[in-house]
């Protein structure tokens, strides 16, 4: 019996002002009716999502893509397709809709904007950091933070 492991951390606000995932831990096993899988093939073409989790209390999966550049309209795209295959043909319909988040070295909001739809509640994208904030900086956000 082969199963695939979903780790996330508690109920914690995305750092660059996001919405907060509360995760758990989750084990999915692939003799059950669903499984937990980060590749499809459609036509012989095989798609891979990066990370691939569950989350027990949004009832949904939750895909990341990775990108180590800038993000482009097709990144969103390709997220886009993830989500609409999870959707379809993986969750079951008890479940809430996949939500989709690409974490990219750069992103420009006005590309994000343009090839999102404007009722989007499904698809994220936001901006990683190679350096961690020094201490001050890290004090400051957290006070902003408790302020508002």
């Amino acid at each position: 019996m082969s199963q695939r492991l979903c780790y996330t951390t508690n109920n914690h606000p995305a750092p660059t002002g996001g919405f907060p995932i509360p995760f758990s831990i989750s084990w999915k096993s692939e003799q059950k009716s669903q499984t937990l899988s980060d590749q499809f093939t459609f036509d012989e073409e095989h798609f891979i999502v990066d990370l691939v989790f569950y989350n027990r209390l949004l009832r949904c999966f939750v895909l990341f893509d990775l990108k180590i550049g800038e993000l482009k309209h097709q990144d969103i795209g390709q997220m886009q397709m993830y989500v609409h295959y999870y959707d379809r043909k993986v969750k079951l319909p008890e479940e809430n809709p996949t939500i989709g988040i690409i974490l990219c070295k750069d992103k420009n909001n006005a590309v994000v904007e343009m090839t999102l739809p404007e009722d989007n509640t499904q698809i994220f994208a936001s901006k990683y950091e190679t350096v961690l904030p020094s201490k001050e900086e890290l004090q400051k956000l957290l006070e902003e933070q408790l302020a508002e």
